[in-house]
């Protein structure tokens, strides 16, 4: 869910999706997707994710084409950094 910005999300062929303030989508599992800023303003995200039971086992495929586990806790990240007398409050 978007809770500020715009995000457009893509699948594996390309095709965009384009979600505004207030706006979600629901991937199946499985799903090839990745996303990226398309707005004026800073992006700002709520992601969840529910399992089953019995799911298998995914490997996910991060941007730089390596494989890493679902349960992985090691994500690799990038800190940003704040900017002064700017800052993101859920209106």
């Amino acid at each position: 869910m978007v809770l500020d910005g715009e995000a457009t999300f893509y699948d594996k062929a390309g095709n965009a999706k384009v979600l505004l303030k207030g706006e979600g989508i629901m991937l199946p599992e499985n799903w090839y997707y990745w996303f990226q800023s398309t707005g004026d303003k800073p992006l700002a995200l709520l992601r969840f994710t529910a399992y089953k039971s019995n799911r298998p086992q995914v490997k996910r495929v991060d941007a730089q084409g390596r494989t890493r586990e679902e349960d992985e806790v090691g994500y690799a990240h990038v800190d940003g950094e704040p900017i002064p007398e700017q800052f993101w409050e859920l209106s």
